[in-house]
């Protein structure tokens, strides 16, 4: 016969705390700062509990007394172990002193059993017919990770990040010029925006043949570079012809030539060389075209958790489809990037979302974009910390154009625009090579025209 286990709990500190709650104002408002109900395992003891938060809740007094008229006239004493019970809680408690420290192992206790009821139903979950594991495991991994927040207070005092900041501060200091985020490879860039951040929606925007993917590809992997983990999901591009831009690029070599067979000898020795860099750095790509806004979130949630990405790029976001069709576009775009905000926040990570742009950029005289260029902009542009948009004039015909009053042949010619930062500067412009015969982009060296590397 198999042994019954009962579930993880902590009946002592339960009772510490409630009996605490019943004598002490301060107990009260400590305690009254876990979730819910659900935390305490025993029935009378949630029913005690959620007395306690009505009465807080209206403003009345709490102790034995209004908790014990409460209940009776709620017809809950029964419930709430009557009034020898409420006796009982109080001699459990002789003082407020210990009160954080039994709900700390009161809520330890209910994350141990939230996480056998996520096993559990994810078991029964995985016997239904047509069950999806992609969509069972996102799904799972995203509840695992809401257990970090879990139990958490919804204020803190300003004086609980005051030291963090001070001691970033300090670093800064010391490493006088470095970058706190993940650097992008581009200095000037870098400059701007000191990296990109955990929790911050990146907007990397175009029209077609402007070179987007090339861009994300760039600094995907100038970021592996430097050891962080980066993971692509590309919904319009095979894996085939992204690591064929990606060995192009790392062994500096005229992609359509190799394609061709045209390759010397010793460009195969640059490319032997590339590819043994290449499969030591911690790019991972995910393309899986047709994705809906919960699969791929879900699939993100379980590469976070299983290789430590620290920076997500999206090809690209007109192409993400949703669950349910709304009458308007405009509606569905922002129901993804708000999901794709919410997502950056949630894994403490940068996510960069590659964008089209409207049409109506190339009505009339060549302009360079703004905001409202972005293809349902409305959205996008609420819900991103920052918008970078990159032109070629070239591709609209021009040989020559002036920007920052000093005019540039455009033969190869990109400008990276930064358009909205919501922690630093907007509106700067950066000045790039493009290379096409391995798609990557570098900083124009602006006194001798040339490209160099971007680190």
């Amino acid at each position: 016969m198999a042994e019954l286990r009962l579930p993880p709990q902590a009946p002592d500190s339960e009772m510490a705390v409630l009996g605490s709650m019943l004598q002490f104002q301060e107990s009260v408002d400590i305690a009254l700062g876990m979730p819910s109900t659900e935390m305490f395992s025993k029935a009378q003891h949630r029913t005690v509990f959620q007395a306690i938060v009505d009465l807080a809740g209206k403003g009345t007094a709490v102790d034995i007394v209004t908790v014990q008229q409460f209940l009776a006239e709620s017809n809950q004493l029964e419930a709430g172990g009557g009034i020898f019970y409420l006796t009982e809680l109080i001699d459990k408690a002789f003082s407020a002193a210990n009160i954080e420290t039994h709900c700390v192992e009161v809520l330890r206790r209910a994350q141990l059993r939230k996480i056998i009821g996520i096993a559990g139903k994810l078991q029964t979950s995985c016997y239904e017919a047509g069950a999806d594991p992609d969509e069972l495991g996102g799904e799972a991994a995203r509840q695992i990770l809401e257990l970090v927040a879990y139990g958490e207070n919804d204020f803190n005092h300003v004086s609980t990040s005051l030291a963090e900041v001070i001691e970033s501060l300090e670093t800064a200091r010391e490493h006088k010029g470095a970058i706190s985020g993940i650097g992008s490879g581009f200095s000037t860039l870098d400059h701007i925006t000191t990296g990109f951040h955990g929790g911050d929606l990146v907007i990397l925007a175009a029209r077609p043949g402007q070179g987007k993917t090339s861009m994300a590809l760039t600094i995907a992997r100038n970021a592996a570079q430097k050891k962080f983990p980066v993971g692509m999901v590309s919904l319009e591009m095979r894996q085939h012809k992204l690591v064929m831009r990606l060995l192009a690029m790392e062994a500096r070599i005229d992609s359509t030539r190799a394609k061709l067979g045209e390759l010397e000898l010793e460009e195969w020795t640059s490319i032997s060389q590339a590819a043994q860099r290449i499969t030591e750095y911690p790019i991972y790509l995910d393309c899986s075209a047709g994705q809906n806004i919960s699969k791929m979130t879900s699939r993100i949630r379980r590469a976070v958790l299983k290789y430590g990405l620290k920076l997500v790029i999206i090809d690209y976001l007109q192409l993400i489809a949703m669950e349910t069709k709304y009458f308007n576009r405009n509606i569905e775009i922002g129901i993804v990037t708000r999901s794709l905000k919410n997502l950056a926040v949630e894994l403490d990570i940068p996510i960069m979302a590659l964008s089209q742009l409207s049409r109506d950029i190339e009505k009339g005289k060549f302009r360079l974009p703004i905001l409202s260029d972005l293809r349902e902009s409305g959205n996008i542009e609420n819900d991103a910390d920052v918008v970078m948009f990159i032109v070629r004039p070239e591709m609209s015909g021009l040989e020559q154009y002036r920007i920052d009053k000093v005019q540039y042949n455009t033969k190869n010619l990109a400008i990276l625009l930064v358009r909205k930062h919501r922690d630093g500067a907007s509106n700067k412009n950066i000045i790039l090579t493009f290379i096409p015969e391995r798609t990557e982009f570098a900083l124009m060296d602006t006194q001798h025209s040339v490209p160099t590397a971007p680190f």
